[in-house]
């Protein structure tokens, strides 16, 4: 049950910017598999495609997200919901076991200032680097931030109005992509501690 102190004077309003931490059922290394990744990836696109939300940031961590992103459309427990419903289905129908993929509920923070947006995006992608998988910023494969952040021109825009930190193919899972598989591998591993 989402704590009662998170959902206390939440509010959501449409236009406004936000940086959103979900985290998975139990802190489970769900997004070490990449197809689980690629699931959560297609659903962030998705939402800003069908206008309900711009990405400003994200970063996928092996057991959480965080997003910073402006609501365009609904409220963001709407959009929270959905997102999370449609990933938990999508990695259920990979996994096969049905067990939950998130905790219920998630962490929200009203961004007030456009610097304040560039600071909370900064934050985000620099988890990779903290949590010690990657040693550089735009080192860590499986994060976003729009180009409006880095000041990069429109020309250089995909279709969803963001570009890369790292080069990559659309899919997590392309092989030819090195560095995000010895990222898999290594999150993959036994661990030694």
């Amino acid at each position: 049950m989402p704590s009662p102190a998170l959902l206390r004077g939440r509010c959501s309003t449409v236009g406004c910017f936000y940086v959103v931490t979900t985290v998975t059922a139990g802190r489970q290394r769900v997004f070490a598999d990449p197809r689980c990744v690629d699931a959560l990836t297609d659903e962030l696109r998705g939402s800003d495609c069908k206008g309900i939300t711009r990405s400003l940031a994200w970063v996928v961590m092996p057991d959480h997200l965080h997003w910073v992103l402006q609501l365009r459309e609904g409220t963001l427990g709407r959009c929270m919901q959905s997102l999370k419903s449609r990933v938990a289905i999508a990695v259920n129908a990979h996994s096969g076991d049905g067990r939950p993929v998130w905790q219920r509920g998630y962490y929200d923070h009203l961004i007030r200032n456009e610097e304040d947006v560039r600071q909370q995006a900064l934050y985000v992608m620099a988890n990779p680097v903290r949590a010690g998988l990657a040693s550089t910023l735009g080192e860590y494969p499986f994060a976003l931030l729009a180009a409006r952040m880095m000041g990069a021109q429109s020309s250089k825009l995909d279709s969803t109005g963001t570009v890369h930190m790292v080069p990559h193919a659309p899919s997590i899972t392309n092989p030819s992509r090195p560095l995000a598989l010895a990222w898999y591998r290594a999150v993959s591993a036994p661990s030694t501690k």
